[in-house]
């Protein structure tokens, strides 16, 4: 014993069994990694599990007690333990009446083992999720810059086509028509992109006689009795004396969703009036033709060697004798 400055006063001596604590330690049956102590105030070491060679009895420096005592409620403080130097949770009691501290301690690896797992799991599947973005987003900027071309090369071909694109879409209620389908439709310039409603402010005007061939032809394909839209159909251009129909011919089909209804039509106009008119022509050419040799009194034959047909009026036939 020590007086108050320090000086010796006696000693006092007791026996007891150091390997009771040590069973009584053992018996707590501690996970992995933890250790219990019990330690004199003073620095020296009374008994540890698991043990120690040479440990008990030896003095450590007592200065981390003051560290293990300032935490309330027993809350454990991370140190490099003084007596084997390994970096551990610590948490410390000290014992009612007398100048001993149980000491409870864990190895860090073991206290953040399962931690550390985790959150290298954690990583590895942030790093995975990170590369499957990546990649989803380099496939989704790759077939932007597919579409983007394509785009490219439909408005390339449009503006290079003598033929209109038109394209009604049911769902937003929009109409695309390229400035040449504008044209052959007898419209003025404006936006290619219109609401139906505006559309149909200044939709296209039909020769009265082909509108009910045009509407019947447009709802067979949008009912389903017809696999395309199509027909030739006379719009008229321009206005006052200056007007006149000219011949187009419109082709269209429709896109629908899995119920059958019409989701969008969209389609080409293309020019055919100097195709009409010069089928009109040959018409009418053939009629006089055929008046004329009516009314002939000499018989008309003629022989094709391309085909290998022949032809003979019936007055050739007659004056034949056939």
């Amino acid at each position: 014993l020590e007086t108050a400055d320090g000086a010796f006063a006696g000693t006092i001596g007791a026996r007891l069994r150091i390997d009771y604590f040590t069973d009584f330690y053992r018996d707590i049956k501690l996970e992995a990694g933890t250790k219990v102590t019990l330690m004199h105030q003073g620095g020296a070491l009374l008994a540890r599990y698991p043990l120690l060679a040479g440990a008990v009895g030896q003095r450590f420096e007592p200065a981390s007690r003051a560290a293990l005592a300032a935490p309330r409620d027993g809350e454990p403080v991370r140190l490099r333990s003084p007596v084997d130097g390994v970096d551990r949770y610590v948490a410390m009691q000290a014992v009612a009446g007398y100048p001993v501290d149980v000491i409870v301690s864990r190895d860090a690896d073991a206290v953040l083992g399962a931690w550390s797992l985790q959150a290298a799991g954690a990583a590895l599947r942030t790093l995975a999720l990170a590369a499957l973005a990546a990649l989803l987003l380099a496939i989704i900027a790759r077939q932007f810059r597919r579409l983007d071309a394509a785009r490219d090369r439909f408005a390339l071909a449009v503006a290079g086509s003598d033929d209109g694109i038109w394209d009604k879409d049911y769902v937003k209620s929009t109409v695309f028509a390229s400035p040449r389908a504008r044209e052959l439709m007898g419209l003025a310039p404006g936006p290619e992109v219109q609401t139906m409603a505006q559309w149909f402010v200044g939709a296209w005007r039909l020769h009265p006689d082909d509108v009910p061939r045009h509407q019947a032809a447009l709802d067979a394909h949008l009912q389903g009795g017809a696999p395309a839209y199509e027909g030739d159909y006379r719009v008229l251009h321009g206005d006052g004396d200056a007007a006149q129909y000219r011949w187009v011919r419109v082709r269209g089909l429709c896109v629908r969703d899995a119920e059958g209804r019409p989701l969008r039509l969209a389609g080409s106009i293309a020019d055919i009036d100097a195709l009409k008119r010069a089928e009109a022509s040959l018409r009418e050419s053939e009629s006089r033709y055929e008046l004329a040799v009516t009314g002939s009194d000499d018989g008309i034959w003629e022989w094709d060697f391309v085909r290998e047909q022949a032809f003979e009026s019936a007055r050739a036939r007659e004056l034949q004798g056939l």
